[in-house]
């Protein structure tokens, strides 16, 4: 049984009173504080960023779970999903409580300087390991880095994004339009008007979305309609919104990328940190993009990416991963 800790740090920071989007404005600040005081999961369209996404879907796996409690210090495992002040402050509060046999799970909300002293706790106690959210993260992490880390302090979980019975619903969508949604997230325009030329080219209409430009609900409804994605992201530790897409059973065509510069670091990744070829076609150079289009609509009708998130992504594959975690620490 495990004790899950966050903070509403992540929602309510970095806001002001007047604006166009409420999700950005201060005014929003008291319905997050509710939520957060019962548990209750955030409005899709008052998410705006991957670490809220991640603590929004914490609620919805775990909050009516008797295995599970949500920030009360009820059992001896301890799961502190962000090592910020508040996360170091409740580790200080965990380690000094007097209690034997507690075990501390840790990540994946850091920077990289408290992923630096993260690694040094860890090599000091046998009871404190950090969580990954993909292999990719834990390539950057173990091999990557500088860091003195041990392998076995470190675990690989994502977190769930979907649960198993709505999932089963999505494998229902019809899509019979010759309709497309692109999801645009940091690439440059020349690639993106590669992108768009050949669509019309072919004859296909489109939905654009940009990256904290454009509403969830509004890409979930385009996802629902089109009869594929285009993805045109950066790296991703996890990737929740293409992710979504796929949890919608909508094949995906990625122009991967495979490069991150985070702060000194040149790391490896990817802008799809799950994926199968269930899921669509995967490329990587401008080459191969007429190439990896006609190739997926050829075989449009063979895909199934709910077939990895089911795999992979759902809540109950979230709950199933944490427990092992603690009972392999």
């Amino acid at each position: 049984m495990i004790n899950i800790f966050f903070n509403e740090s992540y929602f309510a920071r970095d806001k002001i009173f007047l604006t166009k989007q409420i999700k950005y404005s201060k005014l929003v600040n008291p319905y997050y504080w509710f939520c957060y005081r019962f548990n209750i999961p955030i409005s899709n369209n008052f998410i705006y960023s991957g670490p809220q996404k991640r603590i929004n879907h914490l609620i919805k796996a775990f909050s009516r779970d008797k295995m599970f409690e949500i920030n009360k210090h009820t059992f001896d495992n301890h799961y502190i999903v962000q090592f910020d002040k508040f996360g170091k402050s409740l580790l200080n509060d965990i380690l000094n409580n007097g209690r034997k046999n507690q075990k501390i799970l840790i990540g994946p909300l850091m920077d990289l300087d408290s992923a630096k002293e993260l690694v040094r706790i860890t090599n000091q106690h046998n009871n404190i390991k950090i969580l990954v959210a993909s292999k990719s993260s834990y390539k950057n992490l173990i091999q990557e880095y500088d860091f003195p880390i041990k392998k076995e302090n470190v675990h690989i979980s994502p977190s769930g994004i979907i649960g198993e019975e709505e999932l089963i619903k999505n494998q229902r969508i019809e899509r019979k339009n010759d309709h497309c949604l692109i999801y645009f997230k940091k690439r440059n325009d020349a690639e993106l008007n590669n992108v768009i030329r050949l669509l019309e080219s072919n004859n296909i209409t489109y939905d654009f979305f940009q990256y904290g430009t454009y509403k969830n609900n509004k890409l979930i409804e385009s996802a629902k309609k089109s009869k594929f994605g285009v993805i045109l992201a950066r790296t991703e530790s996890q990737g929740f919104a293409i992710q979504e897409l796929l949890s919608l059973n909508l094949p995906l065509l990625v122009w991967d990328y495979t490069e991150n510069n985070y702060g000194k670091y040149n790391l490896t990744g990817t802008s799809v940190s799950y994926w199968s070829e269930d899921c669509g076609i995967k490329f990587e150079t401008d080459s191969q993009l007429i190439s990896s289009f006609d190739k997926l609509l050829k075989n449009i009708n063979l895909f199934n990416p709910t077939s990895l998130i089911e795999k992979e992504l759902t809540y109950e594959k979230y709950r199933k991963n944490l427990l092992y975690i603690f009972d392999n620490f």
